[in-house]
C-alpha cells in the first residue's frame, strides 16, 4: 500500500475538493471528519504497537500512507444505505492493522478518530446497524489489547450520552470487556470511567426503562442491565490498588438508595463484586483475608442495629388548639441513608471470605494463614448477633468450614460456648418464608459440623431436645431431608441420650420402608443400622428392632423390601457372632418364607445374599441345624418348601466353602432323585406329566430338577474329586 501510494507522487498529494466532499456525503453527515495529518514524521528509531522495529522510517513513504492511502480506507470504511451509515468490519479491522504497523505515536493519534467514526454507529437507530458496530468495536478492542481500551471507552461516552443510547453503552461495554483478554491490574486506569457508565445504568433514569415492555422490545439492549456481569468481568481483573477506586462510587450509591429495589439492586452489584473477586488470579488471599476482614469490622456495628431512619423532632403543641401542628418529617441523610446500607459491606465480606473457604485457596496447613483466619473466629461470633438474615447465613455458612479447624485457632477454642449459644438460639426463630428457611436449613448445617468435629463442646439436654424436635419435623420435608438426615447422624454418633432420640429412630424406620425415593430410603437404611450398632441399646430394645426388619420382610412394595434386606444385609456382616447365634433360626424361617414368594429377581437376590451371610456368620452347630432342616423340606411332600430347600442348599454350598464336605454323605443322595425321576419322566413314552409339579403349574415343572443340577454343579465344583 506505501509503495503505490509513493507510485502517486507526481499527481496532486492531497485529495481534490470535489473528492473530498463526495467521499464525505457518502460516508454520511453523521460521521465524523477525518483528524488533520499533521503527524509528526520524524520517527525514526520508534518502534511499532506490536513491539517490532518500524520499517516506515521514510518519511515520504510515511507521508503517503497518512496523507492519500489512510484518507481513502477510512471513506471505504462506512457506507450510507437509506438514512443509516453502517460499518464495513473488515475494513475496520484492516485500518487497524496497518496502525499498529506504524510507529506508537501515530497510532495513538490516530486510533481515536477510528474509533469515533465506529463509535457514532452505534446512535443509529437500526438494530442491525448497531450488532454489526459493536462487533467491529468488540474486534477492534481484541486486536489493540487492554492498552488501547481507554480510547475506546472515552469516545463510547462521548457519544452515546442520552435516551435509549445510555443502554446501549452499558451493553457495549459489556461485550467489550466480555471478548477482552488481558490480565490483572491492565483495566485499573479505567476503573473510575467504567464504574460511572455502570452506575448509571444501574441507577439511572435509564435504569426503569428496562422493566417497560414497549421500550425493551424495540430496543435489544434495553431488556437487561448488563452492568452486574460487566463489574463480576472488572473484579475478576482489577489490581489490588484499585479495588478502592471500584468501591469508592458503590459508597457513593449507598447514601442515597433508600428504597428496597434499589437495596436490592447494591446486593446483586456487590454479589457479583465477590464472584469476581473470588476468581481473581493477580489477588493474593492475604489481600482478600485483609479486605474481608475490614469489611465486616468496619460495618457490623452498624448492621446489628438495623435500619436507621433520622426523624426530626416534633415542635411542641401550639398554644392556640386551632392551629395544625407540622408533620413530622422523615428526612433520611446521607449518613442515615449509608448507616442503613451498612450491611451491605458487611455481606460482601462475608461473601468474598466464604469464597475463599469454599474454593480451597485457604492453605490449612499454612502457619501464616491460619494466623490470618484465627481473627476471624470472634468476628463470625459477632456476626451471629446481628439484624439481618443473610449475614446470619453467610456468617453459618463459613463456620462450617472453620468449625473444623478449631484445634488449630485458639481463639476459636475459646468462641465455641459462645458461638453454640448462638446456634441454637437462630435455630429456634420461626418464620414460613423463604430467607427464615434458607435460615433454618444452615442453622441445622452448622449444628451437624458442631456435633460432628467438635466433640470437646458440650451439648445440654435441653439443646439435645431442639435438635430432635426440629429433626422429627423435618424428615417428612423432603426439601429439608439432605439437611437433617446428616444432622441425626451425627447425633448418634456423638450417643447423646435423651428419650426424644428413641422416637426418632421409629420414625426413621417408618420412611425407611414407606419412602417413595430411593435416597430418602438409603439415608434411612444408614441411619437405623448407625443407630442398632453404636448406640447404647438394651437386650429387649434391639430385639425389637430385628423383628421390626422381620415384619416388613413382606411389605407390599419392593421398594421397602429392598430397603430392609440392605439394613439386615450390612447388620449380619457386623452385630456379634453371638446375638446372630441366637437369632439365627428365626431369621433363617423369615427368608426362606419371602425367598419363595419374592415379587421380583431383585428381592431373591437380595434374600439370597442375606442367607449367606447369615449361614456364614453362625457357628456349627448352628449350620448343623439348618441342614437339619434343609434335608426335612426335601423329604416334604410340599413342593414349593422342596424348592426353597434346594435353593437354600445351593446357597449354603457357597457359604460353607471347604466346610460343606462334612454334609457331602447326606446331601447328595437327596439330590440324586430330583434329577432321576425327571429323566425317566422324560423318557417314558405317551408321558404327558412330569414327576414333580409345583402346586400344578405346568411351566415350572423343570424347577425342581433345575436347581437339584445347580445344586450339584456347585457341589462339583468346590469338590473336584467328589
Amino acid at each position: 500500500a506505501a509503495a503505490a501510494a509513493t507510485a502517486g507522487g507526481d499527481e496532486n498529494t492531497a485529495p481534490n475538493k470535489n473528492n473530498k466532499s463526495n467521499n464525505r456525503n457518502n460516508a454520511g453527515a453523521a460521521v465524523p471528519a477525518v483528524a488533520d495529518v499533521d503527524v509528526e514524521l520524524d520517527v525514526s528509531g520508534q518502534t511499532t504497537a506490536e513491539g517490532g522495529a518500524n520499517k516506515l522510517g521514510d518519511k515520504s513513504i510515511l507521508r503517503s500512507v497518512l496523507q492519500r492511502f489512510l484518507p481513502r480506507c477510512y471513506n471505504l470504511m462506512t457506507v450510507k444505505e437509506d438514512d443509516s451509515v453502517t460499518v464495513r468490519p473488515q475494513v475496520a479491522m484492516a485500518i487497524v492493522r496497518l496502525l499498529q504497523q506504524l510507529p506508537t505515536s501515530v497510532l495513538e493519534k490516530k486510533i481515536p478518530n477510528l474509533i469515533a467514526k465506529v463509535a457514532v454507529t452505534l446512535k443509529d437507530r437500526l438494530q442491525s446497524v448497531r450488532d454489526t458496530a459493536r462487533g467491529s468495536l468488540v474486534e477492534i478492542s481484541r486486536s489493540l489489547g487492554p492498552t488501547y481500551f481507554h480510547y475506546i471507552l472515552k469516545e463510547l461516552r462521548t457519544y452515546l450520552l442520552r435516551g435509549y443510547q445510555v443502554h446501549v453503552l452499558g451493553y457495549t461495554v459489556h461485550a467489550l470487556l466480555e471478548g477482552m483478554d488481558c490480565t490483572a491490574g491492565q483495566l485499573d486506569d479505567c476503573v473510575d470511567d467504567l464504574m460511572l457508565v455502570f452506575i448509571d445504568d444501574v441507577f439511572g433514569t435509564t435504569s426503569d426503562e428496562k422493566e417497560v415492555d414497549a421500550i425493551a422490545s424495540k430496543c435489544k439492549e434495553a431488556k437487561s442491565a448488563r452492568s452486574f456481569d460487566s463489574i463480576q468481568i472488572l473484579a475478576r481483573v482489577i489490581g489490588s490498588d484499585a479495588f478502592p477506586r471500584m468501591m469508592g462510587p458503590l459508597k457513593q450509591a449507598m447514601t442515597v438508595s433508600e428504597s428496597a429495589k434499589e437495596a436490592a439492586k447494591l446486593q446483586e452489584i456487590l454479589r457479583n463484586v465477590a464472584l469476581g473477586l473470588a476468581v481473581n488470579a493477580g489477588v493474593t488471599v492475604e489481600d482478600l483475608m485483609r479486605l474481608s476482614y475490614s469489611l465486616i469490622t468496619e460495618n457490623l456495628v452498624l448492621a446489628k442495629r438495623g435500619k436507621m431512619i433520622v426523624k426530626t423532632k416534633a415542635p411542641k403543641r401550639p398554644e392556640s388548639t386551632y392551629v395544625l401542628a407540622p408533620k413530622v418529617s422523615r428526612e433520611n441523610t446521607p449518613e442515615a441513608c449509608f448507616n442503613t446500607n451498612a450491611h451491605l459491606l458487611v455481606e460482601l465480606g462475608l461473601r468474598v471470605f466464604l469464597n475463599l473457604l469454599k474454593r480451597d485457596k485457604f492453605e490449612k496447613a499454612d502457619l501464616a494463614h491460619l494466623g490470618m483466619l484465627d481473627p476471624f473466629c470472634m468476628v463470625l461470633a459477632d456476626a451471629l448477633k446481628a439484624k439481618y438474615t443473610k449475614i446470619l447465613v453467610l456468617a453459618l455458612r463459613a463456620l462450617t468450614f472453620v468449625l473444623p479447624l478449631h484445634s488449630s485457632l485458639p481463639t476459636m477454642h475459646a468462641t465455641l460456648p459462645t458461638l453454640t449459644v448462638s446456634i441454637f438460639k437462630l435455630l429456634q426463630r420461626g418464620g414460613d418464608s423463604e430467607s427464615a428457611t434458607e435460615l433454618h436449613q444452615v442453622c441445622c448445617k452448622a449444628a451437624t459440623v458442631l456435633l460432628r468435629d467438635c466433640p470437646s463442646q458440650t451439648i445440654s439436654e435441653n439443646q439435645l431436645r431442639v435438635l430432635v424436635s426440629f429433626a422429627q419435623t423435618d424428615i417428612h420435608d423432603s426439601d429439608r431431608q439432605l439437611t437433617v438426615f446428616p444432622l441425626i447422624k451425627a447425633v448418634i454418633q456423638r450417643r447423646l441420650l435423651v428419650a426424644e432420640v428413641y422416637d426418632l429412630i421409629d420414625q426413621i424406620g417408618q420412611i425407611m420402608v414407606q419412602s417413595h425415593v430411593a435416597a430418602s430410603r438409603e439415608q434411612c437404611g444408614q441411619i437405623f443400622l448407625q443407630f442398632m450398632l453404636d448406640y447404647p441399646l438394651s437386650g429387649r430394645r434391639l430385639d425389637s428392632y430385628v423383628n421390626f426388619l422381620v415384619a416388613n420382610l413382606d411389605y407390599e412394595f419392593a421398594t421397602g423390601r429392598e430397603a430392609v434386606l440392605a439394613v439386615l444385609h450390612a447388620a449380619l456382616s457386623k452385630f456379634p457372632e453371638s446375638f446372630v447365634n441366637t437369632n439365627a433360626t428365626m431369621l433363617l424361617m423369615a427368608l426362606v418364607a419371602q425367598l419363595v414368594n419374592a415379587p421380583t429377581p431383585a428381592v431373591r437376590s437380595m434374600i439370597a445374599a442375606v442367607v449367606q451371610v447369615l449361614v456364614g456368620r453362625v457357628d456349627t452347630s448352628r449350620r448343623d441345624e439348618f441342614f437339619t432342616l434343609i434335608t426335612t423340606w426335601l423329604a416334604d411332600d410340599k413342593a414349593l418348601l422342596k424348592r426353597a430347600a434346594l435353593q437354600i442348599c445351593s446357597i449354603f454350598v457357597e457359604a460353607c466353602g471347604k466346610d460343606f464336605e462334612r454334609y457331602l454323605s447326606r446331601a447328595f443322595p437327596l439330590l440324586v432323585p430330583f434329577i432321576l425321576a425327571e429323566g425317566e419322566a422324560a423318557g417314558e413314552a405317551g408321558s404327558k406329566q412330569p414327576s414333580f409339579r409345583i402346586d400344578g403349574d405346568e411351566d415350572e415343572t423343570w424347577m425342581l430338577p433345575y436347581l437339584a443340577m445347580k445344586v450339584c454343579h456347585k457341589i462339583f465344583v468346590e469338590f473336584p474329586s467328589f
